[in-house]
């Protein structure tokens, strides 16, 4: 970074985020101080010698201008604009419409030892997951942090959209990934029969009983497994691993989110008896299934 760019940093964190000089440490130190634990990955030991300071004294400054940053979302997170036919840009003239683009990204961070089950990829990776919307500019209009690195994708993007201020899509838009997803190859439209459901969950009964169960969900080649327990229990039953099965669990794992979601709102609650869903009243669903319209099918559903 160079000098015009870091006075053009420390400029709004001081007028705008509240940042002041102290007796001893002026607002560009403290900056610094923050810029080098965040972009270079230095430690506080280092910081104490780099800059003559107590750990307690970059700990304390690191904190202030993170305070400070956080304040300045409103200036630094844009609102989107839709891409219009009138732009000059030609090469996003196919994008008509599109308001901004989602993303994932992995970030390395440092747990206790009893957590870092949470937090490890597939890889073997101690990181959190954050999704980041950005619009055509590279600029970031929203952001959400804090997730485990064993969270999917899909269940990070559905938090940020039920949030009570998290990721809106305005009304008459939608994900041209969503709208694509049935058409993918690969999709399956196989109807399932009670009896199948009621083998499969025996069979996820089965593979976990048996040690196909690991930290982040199954080992490889599960499917597999669950395919053969089913053929030999119920042999008049054809669903393939893949496919049928993978689509399955797909779809349960969804409707799972969509319920610990329910749970967690007013007017919602489980009846033990009918192992189901209830509500207050009619207006409550009608509200939650306007942001989350994937959870239409589980009315009345046991």
């Amino acid at each position: 970074m160079n000098r015009d760019a870091f006075s053009g940093l420390c400029y709004p964190l001081e007028y705008s985020g509240g940042l002041t000089n102290k007796r001893f440490v002026t607002v560009p130190e403290q900056v610094a101080i923050f810029l080098s634990v965040l972009a270079h990955h230095k430690k506080n030991r280092v910081l104490k010698f780099n800059f003559i300071r107590s750990g307690r004294t970059v700990s304390l400054y690191f904190n202030n201008v993170l305070a400070a940053l956080l304040k300045l979302h409103s200036v630094l997170l844009v609102a989107p604009k839709p891409i219009d036919d009138n732009g000059a840009d030609t090469k996003w003239k196919w994008f008509k419409g599109c308001l901004r683009a989602v993303d994932g990204t992995y970030i390395k961070v440092r747990v206790p030892t009893s957590e870092k089950g949470r937090y490890k990829t597939c890889k073997g990776d101690i990181v959190v997951n954050v999704l980041g919307v950005c619009d055509r500019k590279m600029k970031f209009i929203y952001v959400l942090a804090g997730w485990e690195g064993s969270a999917a994708d899909s269940r990070v993007l559905h938090d940020a959209v039920n949030r009570p201020n998290g990721l809106r899509v305005p009304i008459g838009m939608s994900s041209q990934r969503r709208r694509g997803a049935l058409k993918e190859k690969g999709y399956t439209r196989r109807t399932w029969t009670q009896s199948e459901e009621e083998m499969f969950i025996n069979g996820l009964k089965h593979i976990i009983n048996t040690g196909w169960k690991c930290e982040n969900g199954f080992w490889p080649g599960f499917l597999a497994q669950l395919e053969n327990y089913m053929l030999k229990h119920f042999p008049f039953c054809d669903p393939k691993a893949n496919p049928h099965i993978q689509s399955k669990l797909h779809i349960w794992k969804k409707n799972y989110s969509s319920l610990a979601s329910m749970m967690t709102r007013s007017g919602f609650g489980w009846d033990d008896a009918k192992n189901m869903v209830t509500m207050e009243d009619n207006s409550v669903w009608e509200e939650y299934v306007k942001i989350d319209p994937s959870a239409k099918t589980m009315r009345y559903k046991a």
